[in-house]
Order: structure tokens, then sequence, then C-alpha cells
């Protein structure tokens, strides 16, 4: 999922500068703000979820994502393109320290590895075709778009992953026994 929203941005800032007649040190103000709101979203929806659980604050840190992904697509300047982006990394940052949290809790040592591994995989692919979408839809439908469609993944992943149960180390945890089984 986060693999679209920062590989796309390899295609998307020649047409942002040259849109918004940009610098090329205001450009890193995205991937900065993105980043810095990965690191928070990391500390603070991984604190929450150990408090509140991995799935809430997983579909917390989607929605998240989603939402301000969403709004970065409407961005009239470059101003309130960081702030989106920002609060997007929030989400993202979230996101993957409880996805990981959660594959790990409940996969078995034996087979851990590999998933997460797998999971790692998937993070290129995303990446390759996100790249491959951007040098397709950008010039051909607009940038706004491609940020628009980079949204898919996550809002989808909000249904997909609506079923998961709560990760049953979190509920020994705390104390909740009968539900882990």
């Amino acid at each position: 999922v986060e693999a679209v929203e920062t590989a796309m941005l390899v295609i998307l800032f020649p047409v942002l500068k040259d849109q918004w007649k940009l610098t090329d040190m205001s450009l890193a103000l995205v991937t900065a703000s993105t980043h810095v709101g990965m690191l928070f979203g990391a500390l603070i929806l991984g604190r929450l979820s150990d408090r509140r659980g991995r799935k809430p604050v997983f579909q917390l840190s989607l929605f998240i994502s989603s939402l301000f992904g969403l709004f970065s697509a409407f961005s009239p300047n470059l101003r309130w393109f960081v702030v989106w982006r920002g609060l997007l990394g929030f989400g993202y940052g979230g996101n993957i320290i409880v996805d990981i949290t959660m594959l790990a809790e409940m996969i078995p040592v034996k087979n851990r590895g590999v998933y997460l591994v797998l999971m790692e995989v998937w993070f290129g692919l995303g990446a390759v075709f996100s790249v491959g979408m951007s040098w397709y839809v950008i010039p051909h439908l607009g940038w706004r778009y491609m940020v628009a469609f980079s949204v898919i993944p996550a809002f989808s992943m909000l249904f997909f992953r609506a079923g998961v149960p709560e990760s049953p180390r979190f509920l020994l945890m705390n104390g909740q026994d009968d539900e882990a089984r």
C-alpha cells in the first residue's frame, strides 16, 4: 500500500515542479513531510495499538492514509500538498508498524520469516506497478488522477482487513484468553 504512494512521487515531482513553479528544495518538503508523518504515525499509532488493539488501529491507519491521500489530489498548491502528505504519512507510519506486528503475532514461528519477507516483496512489486501506472496515467489523465488512484489499495484494504481477527497475542496480553482461542 505504501509503495504505491511513495514510488509515484518520482514521476509526479517533475510535473508538480513545472505546474507550481517549484524548486528542488520545495519538492523535498513533500518527501520530508511524508516521512516525518510516518515517524510520528509509527510512534503514536504503534503505541495506541498496544493499548486498544492491533485491528482497530490498523483500520484507523488505513482510513487516515486513504482520506489524506485523496485530499492530496485536490491540493491547490504546495502548502496544502505538504500538509496532506504529512497526514497521509502519519497513517502509513501506523500502518507499517501495526501491519508487521499483526503478521508477526499471527503467523506460526516456523513460517514467520517467510511471510515477513513476502510482505516486503509485495512492497517492491507495488512500487514497480506504481511507477508503471504513473508513466501512463500522469501524461494521459493528469497528476491529480494518479494521486487519487493511488488511494485505491489503502481504501480497498479497509474492507479486506475488516474480516481479519484481532491478534491472539494482543488478546492474551490483555487477559482475553477466551477470545484468543
